[in-house]
């Protein structure tokens, strides 16, 4: 079985554990929050959520950067058929999963799982920006088998992307951060499923 289609069942998976029922957690409990926009909202939330991670400041989650182009936040957007599952992870920790269906996963960084994951993974987006990059206005989404990342700076946010076809034969230049993204993925899912 490819890559491909091993992530478009995790992919399926995931839609179904938001479709079951939504359920809210109190922050005592340190459970995240599944948020189901299909089980009785009108409005796809995704978009609003998917902007609010491009705001966010190191201020807001409480840390200090070495300098203004360290990546404190990275943003993978994935398209998979007609949907895009996006993953947000922070230097802190934190991180969330955005489905465009309706639905995600929010505050997943209280796990020490994710936490780690989360970090990792932000780690080692550093080592993708070169000093001749450039800053991005808009956030598009990606189209089908198309992955996006958001690199978040206090410079402001850049961008690369790739094809499915390229990750599938591990030849793309975002391979390994891909990969990392994968692993917040799948930790995000865990947890998911135990709710």
């Amino acid at each position: 079985m490819s890559i491909s289609s091993k992530l478009k069942i995790s992919f399926a998976a995931l839609i179904n554990i938001f479709m079951v029922a939504g359920c809210k957690f109190n922050d005592k409990e340190k459970k995240p929050d599944i948020v189901n926009d299909k089980a009785g909202e009108t409005t796809n939330k995704y978009n609003a959520l998917r902007q609010q991670a491009f705001t966010v400041t190191t201020e807001n989650l409480g840390i200090t950067l070495k300098d203004s182009l360290e990546v404190y936040g990275l943003i993978m957007d994935w398209g998979i058929d007609d949907e895009v599952a996006t993953v947000v992870s922070y230097a802190s920790g934190d991180a969330s999963l955005y489905l465009s269906s309706g639905g995600g996963i929010i505050g997943g960084g209280s796990h020490e799982n994710i936490d780690v994951a989360a970090k990792g993974l932000v780690y080692e987006a550093n080592h993708y920006l070169k000093g001749n990059d450039t800053t991005v206005e808009k956030f598009a989404l990606p189209g089908k088998d198309e992955v996006f990342f958001y690199f978040i700076t206090q410079k402001g946010v850049y961008m690369k992307h790739d094809n499915m076809t390229n990750l599938e034969n591990r030849t793309s230049e975002v391979q390994f951060l891909f990969d990392k993204g994968n692993i917040v993925l799948e930790q995000l899912r865990l947890i998911g499923d135990n709710y």
